[in-house]
């Protein structure tokens, strides 16, 4: 299954918790309470017990979906640069997390 990064987690944890759906809050709760771990740099990107379920990719894609024209009507709105460039970079971590599920972990180069 794969693991997320923990700022991958902690997106996907605020996306859901944006959402109005108790049920999908409750079953990605549930989930990510048995799926604690988080990887770090140089760690493995799946921990060998398949695929994420189903329903938690969708939760989870969903959830970012929403997130995502959130912060896209806020560039919209933005005030400044640094607004842009903060949402700009909130869209970006949004795309990568979206990719990681919809795509999987990124092909490792072999070492020399």
């Amino acid at each position: 299954m794969i693991i997320f990064s923990p700022g991958g987690r902690q997106l996907i944890n605020a996306a859901v918790d944006q959402q109005s759906d108790p049920a999908r809050k409750y079953a990605w709760d549930l989930w990510a309470a048995a799926n604690p771990r988080v990887r770090r740099a140089g760690d493995p990107w799946d921990d060998g017990r398949g695929p994420l379920p189903q329903e938690i990719v969708e939760i989870a894609l969903s959830a970012l979906g929403e997130m995502a024209r959130r912060k896209r009507t806020e560039r919209e709105m933005a005030q400044s640069e640094d607004d842009i460039a903060i949402l700009d970079n909130d869209l970006s971590r949004i795309k990568a997390v979206v990719r990681l599920l919809t795509e999987g972990p990124p092909a490792q180069e072999p070492m020399a």
